[in-house]
């Protein structure tokens, strides 16, 4: 195999090639993947394949970035931005998966959508499902109901579709339950 291994790279003329190897590689073989690195690497250093970097940030777009990271939106907005950054500032994406703690094709995918698409690529897109169904006024309502009827969840479900003229279920409210335990800070015990 090693013998293989070093036959293909010693033919790897153009870089799409030995990407293509790369992949094919990585998939099969994992184990020869960490010696294939210093190969990789070594390959780099010599010019054959290139590193991949997102484009110099303007200053307006630096500001941004630095704006989306330190404001209160959504944490994988905040991560990507942070990679966005970090491979302007020539880091790597193994150095980027390291720091981020994410798998480097997702690394690879964000500074993509970053080169096509600026600020948008890295917005999560609309995914499909059904919407919620109560609005955040209703979800606090039942939470305050169950709240106040922790035990009785088929009571709440009865008093919140009086109230709303919607139908949920016990499910539905443990489901609202759980996620808002998650979105709480946690709670000191001792």
């Amino acid at each position: 195999m090693k013998h293989r291994l070093k036959t293909e790279l010693q033919t790897v003329i153009d870089r799409q090639k030995f990407l293509i190897i790369l992949d094919n590689l990585e998939t099969r073989h994992y184990t020869l993947w960490k010696g294939f690195w210093t190969v990789v690497n070594y390959l780099r250093l010599k010019g054959i394949i290139a590193m991949k970097y997102a484009s110099t940030l303007t200053e307006d777009e630096a500001a941004m970035l630095k704006a989306v990271m330190s404001s209160n939106v959504s944490a994988r907005l905040r991560s990507r931005a942070h990679c966005v950054i970090l491979s302007a500032k020539r880091y790597s994406i193994r150095e980027i998966t390291d720091i981020l703690e994410v798998n480097r094709r997702t690394i690879s995918s964000w500074i993509d959508a970053w080169e096509i698409s600026g600020f948008e690529g890295l917005c999560d897109k609309p995914r499909s499902g059904r919407p919620t169904k109560l609005t955040s006024r209703e979800k606090k309502m039942a939470l305050k109901l169950i709240g106040e009827h922790p035990k009785s969840f088929k009571k709440v479900m009865n008093t919140l579709t009086e109230r709303t003229g919607k139908t949920v279920s016990v499910k539905t409210l443990k489901r609202l339950v759980n996620s808002s335990r998650m979105v709480q800070s946690p709670t000191k015990r001792g």
